[in-house]
This record gives structure tokens, C-alpha cells and sequence, in this order.
């Protein structure tokens, strides 16, 4: 995984170094633009300055060029600059002047998502072995030791314990609403009176008792942007 800091400020660059060393990867800190696009690395993830010397908009364009699917957050310290970034399919953005906790939020936002992307989820059952990526799950529902993955091709079953496929999709966008049910946040449309998460697929995933504070709490937190 290779990120690129962008900021002319060594300072910040060194504070969200730090903070986002926990999550492992190569990490190259540019100070404008220009030395950014002669760069040949590929990154994944890219946090950039949007007012940086040389603009970060043409940073986001090069890094875009190279990998389409890098994920970028823009940094700013004014807010008025955000509405600019839509044609470089921005994942977030992060004002320098947020709490704390919330810029700790969208950056494990930005991790997560790279999880969601890239990560799969690898199977077995009656003798053959398949991959998927968790992106394209829509839900999950165990009975017994079978798991029933349904994804918008077709479904598969695997065996497997809740609480393993729970730790193996963590990080992944799923909340486990239900002792049988996991669902994937990106593909639920609404929640139907606290009982159900309605899906775009049609179907609706149970929200159980015992779950719905936990889930309804998942949800919120990944529903805020």
C-alpha cells in the first residue's frame, strides 16, 4: 500500500504521518505538486493540500492518471474549496481545523475504504474453493456452520463461525444486525421501523432485538460523512 502526504506544511505532515502509521503502508511526503507528479510511484491513497504550491488539483489529477482507483482526501483549511473536488471522485475531506476525533474518523474512513476495494474474502465448501471481494457482498446469513454469502452475481456457502467471518470482513463497511445476519453498508437503502435494513437488491436484511442498538449505531457511524 503506498500513500502520499501533500502539504507544504512539514509540520502537519509529520502529526498525519503519525497518525496514519498505525495502518501500516509506504508513506511519501511531497511539499508541492510538481515533485509529487515526478514522482513514478503509484499510490493508493493520496491526502493532499488542495492549496499547495502547484495545486492539488493537478496532484490529484496525476495520481488519478496513474491509478484510477487511488483514494483521495482532500486537506484544507477552508471549507469553500471542497465543492471543487467532485471530478476527482474525492473519497473525503479533511479540515486541518476539525477535532481530533473527527479527522481520526474520516482517516480511518479512507483505510477502510481501501479495505473494501482491495480485500477478499477466500472460501471453501464441498471440495472447492472460491474468492470474493468483500465489495461485492451484499449480505451474509448463517445457519448452523454454513455461511450463505449473497452477492449480486449469484450466492456461495462456505463454512465458517460468525465471529470468524465477522473479524475476517471487519474494517470492511458490514454491520452484524442479527445473531445470523451481516449486511454490507453500501448496497442498504433505508432502515424500515427499526426491524429491517431495506436493500437496493430488494431484499431486506432483519434487524433483531438483541442488535439493534449495535446496528443501528454501525450504521450511523458509517452513514456520516
Amino acid at each position: 500500500m503506498k500513500i502520499a502526504i501533500l502539504d507544504d506544511d512539514n509540520h502537519f505532515c509529520e502529526i498525519l504521518k503519525a497518525r496514519i502509521s498505525a495502518y501500516g503502508g509506504d508513506v511519501h511526503i511531497f511539499n508541492d505538486a510538481n515533485s509529487l507528479c515526478l514522482s513514478d510511484t503509484v499510490f493508493d491513497i493520496a491526502f493532499m493540500d488542495i492549496e499547495v504550491s502547484g495545486s492539488g488539483f493537478k496532484a490529484a489529477r496525476y495520481v488519478k492518471l496513474r491509478n484510477p482507483d487511488c483514494i483521495i482526501a482532500f486537506v484544507t483549511n477552508h471549507a469553500e474549496f471542497m465543492a471543487k473536488g467532485y471530478e476527482f471522485r474525492i473519497f473525503r475531506y479533511i479540515l486541518k481545523s476539525e477535532p481530533k476525533t473527527l479527522m481520526d474518523k474520516r482517516i480511518n474512513d479512507v483505510f477502510n475504504e481501501y479495505i473494501r476495494i482491495h480485500k477478499y474474502l477466500n472460501g471453501r465448501y464441498k471440495g472447492e474453493d472460491f474468492k470474493i471481494r468483500i465489495k461485492d457482498i451484499v449480505y451474509i446469513e448463517i445457519t448452523g456452520r454454513v455461511a450463505n454469502i449473497h452477492t449480486a452475481r449469484g450466492s456461495y456457502k462456505m463454512y465458517v463461525q460468525m465471529t470468524a467471518l465477522e473479524k475476517e470482513l471487519e474494517g470492511g463497511g458490514f454491520i452484524r444486525c442479527h445473531r445470523s445476519f451481516l449486511v454490507n453498508n453500501e448496497f442498504i437503502r433505508s432502515v424500515k421501523n427499526d426491524s429491517a435494513f431495506e436493500l437496493f437488491t430488494g431484499e431486506a436484511v432483519p434487524i433483531s432485538r438483541g442488535y439493534k442498538a449495535r446496528a443501528k449505531a454501525a450504521y450511523a457511524y458509517l452513514t456520516e460523512v
